[in-house]
């Protein structure tokens, strides 16, 4: 079974990886990383310390990866539409590569938990975390993408029928509506239902993947477009940062309360996710060539993604909690356990791979 998707300036399959977005996965990735890593100086030091600051400002800004990366999904997935979906192909792919090893990593997370004593072996609790993604904190994008593949089919037909510039409008009221306001939408319904999972629910993020659908069917038009713009891209980006760092600290903080700062995270996300697709579009431009670091580091992002968070959690648990209290050092031998996790993992799992490959050759 295939479904055709409309693609005018489909790009041609030797151009499928482009270099720019492979840049963005890595970048992204890292930007991940470093969120989990600043969790625990977050969570522990004086809000009022200059030190709270230096670490909060690329905390908050780094936080519109989960939209970039639903963002990418829509492009890639539409980039490679012009030819149209397998749909059995596509659903196979996907659990091979995405859902099969997400649920492995929940297996190894969980064990762990229960070697160290946080949890009691129960397979009702085990299969709860596979479903919902709250093991560890960053599981629920598996859960969100997972229900954007399960829509793609369905997305394809749609854009057949229909441009994705105008569905991107709808879906834009969708996402701010009920991203914002879904738990009080069905407590207005039901008042006894408590609906906490909407981080995780596609409607949250439709906007993004939806827009990153109109961008990979019409790709090479869109990076022309978005770099003859860049000096307003940028300008947007800027005002954006600014107004998302100064006001989303003055929450954070405790100093005011600012009922509009998910609207305002929302436009930071998008201007951000503008800004850097355009930056790395003109960046490749000169450099068509992926360096062997970035092209390894690309190949295993999802597996540093799924990973990294555990390694934090072990690197705590057995080290840095036996050496010192103190948060700056902490997060320094943090910083240093995930860099050099980063770079052997890297180059084992790719050895791997390149095993496998040539196994099954």
């Amino acid at each position: 079974m295939s479904v055709q998707a409309s693609s005018d300036n489909a790009l041609p399959k030797e151009r499928l990886r482009l270099t720019e977005l492979s840049y963005l996965n890595v970048l992204f990735t890292l930007m991940v990383i470093c969120i989990h890593i600043m969790s625990e100086p977050i969570s522990t030091l004086d809000k009022s310390s200059l030190q709270y600051f230096a670490v909060f400002a690329p905390w908050k800004l780094f936080q519109f990866v989960t939209q970039a990366f639903v963002f990418l999904s829509g492009v890639k997935l539409f980039i490679k539409a012009g030819d149209g979906i397998d749909v059995r192909k596509f659903y196979i792919g996907r659990i091979k590569r995405v859902i099969l090893p997400y649920l492995a990593w929940v297996i190894v997370y969980y064990l762990y938990f229960v070697g160290i004593g946080w949890y009691s072996f129960s397979l009702s609790e085990l299969l709860h975390y596979m479903i919902f993604g709250d093991l560890a904190s960053h599981f629920y994008f598996v859960i969100i993408i997972c229900q954007f593949y399960l829509l793609t089919p369905l997305f394809a037909r749609i854009f057949k029928r229909c441009s994705p510039w105008i569905l991107s409008v709808y879906a834009l009221f969708i996402s701010l509506i009920f991203g914002e306001f879904l738990p009080q939408i069905l407590g207005f319904i039901s008042p006894k239902l408590a609906f906490t999972y909407n981080d995780r629910l596609f409607t949250t993020y439709l906007f993004y993947f939806v827009i990153g659908a109109a961008v990979g069917t019409n790709y090479k038009e869109v990076i022309d477009r978005l770099r003859k713009a860049k000096i307003t891209v940028y300008s947007m980006f800027i005002f954006f940062t600014v107004l998302n760092l100064v006001l989303s600290y003055l929450t954070y903080s405790g100093k005011v309360y600012i009922h509009w700062i998910y609207t305002l995270h929302f436009a930071y996300s998008v201007s951000a996710i503008a800004a850097f697709l355009t930056f790395a579009a003109g960046f490749t431009v000169k450099r068509p060539t992926l360096p062997k670091a970035v092209k390894l580091a690309d190949a295993s992002s999802y597996m540093l993604y799924l990973s990294h968070i555990l390694i934090i959690f072990a690197g705590r648990y057995f080290i840095i909690d036996r050496i010192t209290t103190d948060i700056g050092v902490r997060f320094v031998i943090t910083l240093a356990i995930l860099a050099v996790y980063t770079v052997v993992s890297t180059a084992v799992w790719s050895f791997v791979k390149a095993k496998m490959r040539r196994t099954r050759k």
